[in-house]
């Protein structure tokens, strides 16, 4: 799993599209998160949780909200 998501993550971060690479942070702490709760590894589960956490409230803050900012001006 970890093997997956770090090809996901190399593959986004070539590409030049910021949204990108911030949901590839998301499949990344999820394939990792998974690998460690397997494996019993609560801190490594305690830290990519927290990455998660930050990857998810990135991509809400720049893509999502702004998204919804550019919608409401538009109409």
């Amino acid at each position: 799993m970890p093997t997956i998501g770090s090809i996901i993550r190399a593959y986004c971060l070539w590409q030049s599209n910021m949204k990108l690479v911030r949901i590839s942070g998301i499949t990344t702490g999820i394939f990792y998160g998974s690998y460690y709760i397997y494996y019993h590894s609560w801190f490594m589960v305690g830290g990519d949780l927290i990455l998660l956490i930050t990857a998810i409230m990135a991509l809400l803050k720049n893509d999502i909200r702004r998204n919804i900012k550019n919608e409401v001006v538009c109409n």
